[in-house]
């Protein structure tokens, strides 16, 4: 049965409140209690935590001696920079002057960049030197400061720590903004104060039991709550290792990965995107048989997870538990989630509401009333609670992915999961083309793989019909060369029907 997904996102309770309160840090406990350890490696190098703190706290007084006031708290900073060490440098020197960060994306025209900087009311810039033209026009636009970040600034120091500040001291400050990837609409600010990135971040330590041994490769665009908070704060954070690549490359990450010496890989996030790539090198690649070997050896698995901008993970597969094709686990450590449904009378009830520990299903008749108090925030999901692998799945997006044909809601992501498996297919997009008769038709969009012979519908729906009921089965089908993606590799349904379809609303 499909219902509406509803989260809440819990704060930290009294007592983890006030001793999180009293706790004096610079950005992260890591700083002190790991000072000498290695932080970050990048292109250029290899960098500590005391590394990180002392060049940061350089930047800061900088960013504070670019304004009259010289004070910045709670000021909106936006940033440009590399994916490397230059970034997490102006990460942290925000944050040690109680400002928000406010990352911008290298892919995104100059357009979005203006829509994000006067949306955010950032009142400083930071870039790096081969993006200041980038920003160097927005800033005399907006008569705000751009601090570029030279070799000075990028310098690595060994300065005492001092364990009297009190940098993240209340977790009701806003930290960090964030935009949504517009994969169904027009990218949205989302806030995310101290409390809710800590709450995120030990989640994920506690769910995934991370070790202060961990090394962690990140290949992802860092302004996307996947890549910020999962893949460079939660490493940080926790006292680890961090690998920055300054983009994703198939080979470069099989490397990486395959490499058993200094800097090995413990934890790798991606996108489903980055996996198909690299599914695709490895089949390509001339492997020798010390590399198959090394592959064997590795404790390769797939967890897969759900998330988005406004909570962070959601929901996720433990390690230790049964991981099943197109199923995303159970709620994170410190997260509750209602299944909503309308009644006859349209009014919404809540059928079903889950933990870590325990989901419960409320019986017809028993419904609680959907309008709830309490911190929860509505997300526009349809999922599937399956008791008997108490695990949750997730059909799509409402708006996009359930498509209502005939008197069937039928879940998109299900029929691609199945034309993905086909020998011929690549790549597969599944939506609802509006039709008189049918209400919506079950349309696909297919990318061929290379030397791959054209698909005729007829073929497409023989093949669903194996493992998919016959209204699922597609009605209509458009061959592309390519899908255009956004900056984190997702496709925007809507635009693509209006693009393709256009008489369609």
């Amino acid at each position: 049965m499909l219902k509406t997904l509803k989260i809440i996102n819990r704060s930290l309770n009294n007592s983890k409140l006030s001793s999180f309160l009293t706790l004096k840090r610079t950005v992260y406990r890591s700083v002190y209690d790991h000072s000498d350890k290695i932080a970050v490696i990048d292109d250029n190098g290899r960098y500590s935590y005391k590394n990180l703190i002392s060049a940061s706290f350089q930047l800061s007084n900088k960013l504070l001696k670019s304004i009259p006031s010289g004070k910045l708290k709670g000021e909106r900073i936006a940033f440009l920079c590399n994916q490397d060490v230059s970034y997490v440098l102006a990460q942290w020197s925000c944050w040690l002057n109680h400002s928000v960060c406010v990352p911008l994306c290298k892919d995104h025209p100059a357009k979005v960049l203006e829509y994000y900087i006067k949306d955010s009311k950032a009142s400083i810039l930071i870039s790096t030197s081969n993006f200041e033209n980038v920003l160097k026009p927005l800033a005399e636009k907006f008569k705000i400061p751009l601090i570029v970040l030279n070799k000075d600034d990028l310098k690595m120091k060994n300065d005492k720590i001092e364990k009297d500040l009190d940098i993240f001291s209340n977790s009701k400050e806003d930290a960090l903004i964030l935009y949504t990837s517009g994969t169904t609409g027009p990218p949205k600010g989302v806030v995310h104060t101290v409390s809710s990135l800590k709450a995120q971040m030990d989640a994920m330590i506690e769910s995934w039991r991370w070790e202060t041994k961990d090394t962690l490769l990140n290949v992802l665009p860092l302004h996307h709550v996947h890549g910020i908070v999962n893949c460079v704060m939660t490493p940080l954070y926790n006292g680890s290792t961090l690998v920055m690549d300054q983009k994703f490359d198939a080979a470069t990450t099989w490397n990486h990965l395959l490499n058993d010496k200094d800097p090995s890989i413990s934890v790798f996030m991606a996108v489903p995107t980055i996996y198909v790539k690299l599914i695709e090198q490895y089949k390509k690649s001339g492997w020798t048989s010390k590399d198959v070997e090394q592959i064997r050896k590795m404790r390769l698995f797939v967890s897969e997870q759900f998330g988005m901008s406004e909570a962070g993970r959601v929901l996720s597969n433990t390690i230790d538990g049964k991981k099943l094709p197109g199923r995303v686990g159970l709620p994170m450590p410190n997260m509750t989630i209602r299944l909503t449904q309308k009644d006859d009378n349209n009014n919404e009830k809540i059928v079903a509401e889950g933990t870590l520990e325990k989901v419960k299903i409320f019986e017809k008749g028993d419904h609680k009333d959907g309008n709830v108090s309490g911190e929860l925030h509505v997300k526009g999901d349809m999922v599937e609670y399956e008791m008997a692998n108490n695990t949750f799945k997730i059909m799509g997006r409402t708006s996009v992915d359930i498509i209502k044909s005939g008197g069937y809601k039928i879940s998109a992501l299900d029929i691609e999961a199945v034309l993905l498996h086909h020998p011929s297919i690549s790549e597969c997009v599944v939506l609802g083309v509006p039709d008189a008769q049918w209400g919506e038709k079950v349309t696909a969009i297919i990318v061929l793989n290379q030397n791959a012979e054209k698909l005729s519908l007829d073929q497409i729906r023989e093949y669903c019909k194996k493992k998919l009921p016959a209204y699922s089965c597609p009605t209509n089908l458009k061959i592309v060369d390519a899908f255009e993606r956004n900056a984190v590799g997702k496709i925007n349904k809507k635009e693509l029907r209006q693009k393709l379809f256009p008489t369609s609303k």
